[in-house]
């Protein structure tokens, strides 16, 4: 287990919440993978997530009175994609918890963190009702976002991760304060959406093991593969078996190059297995590199339209981070996978939401390797999407 040190802090304020503290902690998070989670750039067996938690304790007994938690997904860094780790969340939440006494506190109970949002988004929190139940407490979360949204670090891309971690944690607090599900204070309808396993790439006989843990679970695996053709051509075949012996006959593929293949690649993919299991393949993701050459854009372009006669729909992953990388990507897709790690959180989310909408791009909903914590904060927007997660 890779060894690192955490953050912890405490505040106290007798003018703004008499008699309470506000505890901070950032914790290293060890998850041991039941497989090797192998993409095309990365292999992995293990993880060192960031978890975080913001308590709200009665200074007079000690009794945590409530408590958020939230995750940060650290997949290994790649370069315009996977931009923090473990020492990167670290430095974030070290320079959060030295911003956050020195902000106001007369703007910070009053703020709105919600106000660049849609008004149907976290409607029921939109009014700073000071005589509403648990409304010190309410006012403590409100300065917290006030902190985290004015935090002078926000200015780097990779601040993205540790700040979904943060955001994740003060609207679980919220949401324990209020007794109410995140889907809910977000206002999304509890509707149920495909759910997708991820096969990693692997040798087979590992590919074939992780195939049937699962289809105990789902009929939806998503499988990773690189530009070896051959290779991943054989993988497919012999998983197609897998599925059709599991006696699921509405089992899919989503297929994820991770940005490897090339547009002949795309088309080899095609030609060789993906056409003749067209009915079972659900989407194709990322085939193409995360920055495409501008002389580049025209084949991948065809490799679009390619997919879209056979039913398949091509969707962005790494090219997508926040709503800002939309309309660069809208001639090359029909839609983008939205990561809260990359948007910085579910309010970031909700506006890459938007914007995919106005463009008329169908939304998958990903998460990187991690908990309970993380999926369950995905699976809060998860309703939203057209394709799943």
């Amino acid at each position: 287990m890779d060894s690192k040190s955490g953050v912890q802090a405490t505040f106290s304020n007798d003018d703004a919440f008499p008699g309470l503290n506000i505890q901070f902690s950032l914790e290293p998070y060890f998850l041991s993978l039941r497989s090797a989670f192998g993409t095309s750039h990365s292999s992995t067996t293990s993880r060192l997530n960031g978890l975080i938690s913001v308590k709200i304790i009665d200074r007079l007994d000690g009794r945590v009175i409530f408590t958020g938690v939230g995750e940060c997904g650290l997949p290994p860094k790649k370069p315009d994609v996977y931009l923090a780790d473990f020492d990167d969340v670290a430095t974030y939440c070290r320079d959060f918890v030295a911003h956050f006494p020195l902000t106001s506190t007369t703007e910070g109970v009053k703020y709105d963190p919600f106000v660049a949002l849609a008004p149907r988004w976290f409607a029921s929190l939109r009014s700073n009702d000071l005589t509403s139940q648990n409304a010190l407490t309410q006012s403590i979360v409100r300065w917290l976002f006030f902190a985290l949204d004015s935090a002078p670090l926000n200015q780097h891309k990779w601040s993205r991760v540790p700040r979904n971690g943060i955001e994740m944690a003060l609207l679980d607090l919220w949401g324990q304060v209020t007794q109410t599900p995140l889907y809910k204070l977000i206002g999304v309808d509890n509707v149920p959406k495909p759910s997708f396993y991820t096969v990693g790439l692997d040798e087979l006989p590992q590919m074939i093991e992780s195939a049937h843990f699962g289809l105990k679970h789902t009929p939806y695996l998503k499988i990773k593969l690189n530009k070896d053709v051959d290779r991943c051509v054989a993988a497919l075949k012999a998983l197609k078996e897998v599925m059709i012996n599991s006696g699921k006959p509405d089992w899919k593929f989503c297929i994820d190059a991770n940005a490897d293949w090339t547009p002949d690649v795309s088309i080899k993919y095609l030609d060789a297995v993906i056409r003749e299991m067209k009915e079972h393949v659900y989407m194709l993701e990322q085939p193409f590199p995360v920055k495409i050459p501008s002389e580049d854009r025209s084949a991948w372009c065809q490799v679009k339209e390619a997919y879209l006669k056979e039913g398949i729909a091509v969707f962005a992953d790494e090219s997508v981070a926040t709503v800002d990388d939309i309309d660069s990507l809208k001639e090359l897709v029909s839609g983008v996978n939205i990561k809260l790690d990359k948007t910085g959180g579910i309010r970031g989310a909700l506006k890459a939401l938007s914007k995919a909408s106005d463009e008329k791009l169908a939304v998958w909903i990903g998460i990187m390797v991690s908990s309970r914590v993380s999926t369950t904060a995905a699976a809060a927007i998860l309703p939203l999407s057209q394709f799943g997660g």
